[in-house]
């Protein structure tokens, strides 16, 4: 495995200085713990100081877009022999406590184990619930790791397959969608599945990323803006494949019913370590079911009370 970093520093004096304390955490997040695998970043309108020591740099002194600098760390990945290209914003990095960084782990250890997959995307909480839906599979997720067909449309962290090495071919971000659509890695992730490519969502995956300083969405309307773009970019190019357009959303069950070479709704693949699930996850359900369990109509339950 090898881990590629796209990173783009704004001139903004301000919102640099906060992109900076991220690029530094998930510097110290991989230099920790994965000390021994090569890391290679496309660095845009870096400073000579603002360079990591043990990286190696795609230097550009201004901004060629993330589909751009994602395809230079592409062009680097596919001329090895590795398995899998760990490839990352530079201020995504993952939760340990959800078994995450054990997926990433053992898929450096062991990437014969998870071969069958072509592209391994990762959940952004904030757009996709998973405490529950991994507490309603508590004892599978116990011993095995969870992926779904494709769902979380979002590479800011995620493990592509050696295309090249495996099939001979090469696979690019499309260079003509740009930060002012955002919709980049759903563009790829389609084009993928449109391939019968196996793509899927690991369920066990958590990123963490920062909801603040995007350099991309300015607040969270100018983001529904933005996916709202997106819905309907993918629809005119994708919806041949079965994609659709629902109520201004992409519904992807049919496209990878279609196209998606994993046909099961779960695929499970067995943990090399037991998880144990954390307090804040086993909470979560004891919470639901207190809320559950609320009387629903507390204006009669006050009534009867005051009569009593």
């Amino acid at each position: 495995m090898i881990i590629g970093i796209s990173s783009y520093l704004p001139k903004d004096k301000e919102l640099r200085e906060k992109r900076k304390i991220h690029i530094k955490r998930q510097y110290d997040f991989f230099k920790e713990n994965f000390p021994d695998v090569k890391i290679v970043c496309c660095s845009q309108q870096y400073d000579e100081e603002d360079y990591l020591p043990g990286i190696k740099y795609i230097k550009f002194d201004h901004g060629i877009s993330l589909p751009g600098a994602r395809n230079e760390l592409l062009e680097v990945f596919y001329k090895t022999d590795e398995d899998f290209f760990l490839l990352a914003d530079d201020d995504t990095i993952v939760f340990d406590y959800y078994g995450s960084l054990d997926l990433c782990k053992e898929i450096h250890k062991n990437p014969k184990k998870f071969l069958e997959f072509d592209l391994i995307t990762s959940i952004n909480p904030r757009y996709m619930p998973f405490k529950e839906s991994m507490l309603d599979h508590k004892y599978e997720n116990e011993r095995n790791y969870c992926f779904i067909p494709l769902s979380c449309k979002s590479n800011a962290f995620c493990f592509l397959k050696n295309l090249k090495k495996h099939y001979g071919v090469e696979v690019y971000y499309d260079n003509n969608v740009t930060n002012a659509v955002g919709c980049e890695d759903m563009v790829f992730d389609a084009e993928l599945v449109s391939r019968k490519y196996a793509v899927v969502t690991c369920k066990d995956l958590i990123m963490k990323t920062p909801a603040e300083d995007s350099t991309l969405a300015t607040d969270e309307n100018h983001r529904r803006e933005i996916l709202k773009k997106n819905a309907e970019f993918l629809d005119k190019n994708f919806s041949k494949f079965g994609l659709v357009l629902r109520n201004g959303n992409v519904t992807w069950n049919n496209f990878n019913k279609i196209c998606n070479k994993v046909k099961q709704p779960l695929v499970w693949i067995k943990r090399e370590n037991f998880y144990e699930f954390p307090e804040n996850l086993l909470n979560c359900k004891k919470r639901k079911k207190e809320e559950e369990d609320k009387p629903k109509n507390l204006g009669l339950l006050a009534g009867l009370m005051k009569n009593c």
